[in-house]
């Protein structure tokens, strides 16, 4: 019984070890990220949001690329903001992302622009967990 229990906790003394190395690696791997990796990354970002949105509202191509542009503005806004001085404040941020809506809306048709506004406010009222 004795080596029983000495085997279990060795085990998960073992795999305790092992879970903190890879959670410091990955973390060293973040932090090594620079600025023009930031640039890719709004890219990217930008890209997968216009596409989202032109499957679900049905964009064309100039509407895709519109919407792509206010979109690569607003998180390119925010990365400079947080680069200057940590996290933007909460008027700061819905000022960009008013900015933001008002440039999509332009964009959009009315009935696109209704269903955009619902999205946005299911997904304001059931944040991300």
């Amino acid at each position: 019984m004795k080596k029983l229990i000495i085997t279990c906790t060795l085990i998960a003394s073992v795999s305790g070890v092992c879970m903190a190395q890879v959670k410091k690696t990955n973390n060293a791997t973040a932090n090594k990220t620079s600025s023009s990796n930031a640039a890719v990354t709004a890219e990217s970002k930008a890209e997968k949001i216009a596409k989202s949105l032109e499957t679900k509202l049905g964009l064309n191509a100039e509407q895709y690329k519109k919407v792509y542009d206010a979109e690569f503005f607003y998180i390119k806004q925010d990365e400079v903001a947080r680069e200057n001085g940590g996290v933007p404040g909460e008027g700061e941020l819905q000022q960009m992302a008013q900015s933001r809506d008002e440039n999509i809306k332009r964009a959009l048709t009315a009935d696109q622009y209704t269903k955009y506004a619902a999205m946005n406010s299911k997904a304001v009222a059931a944040p991300k967990k």
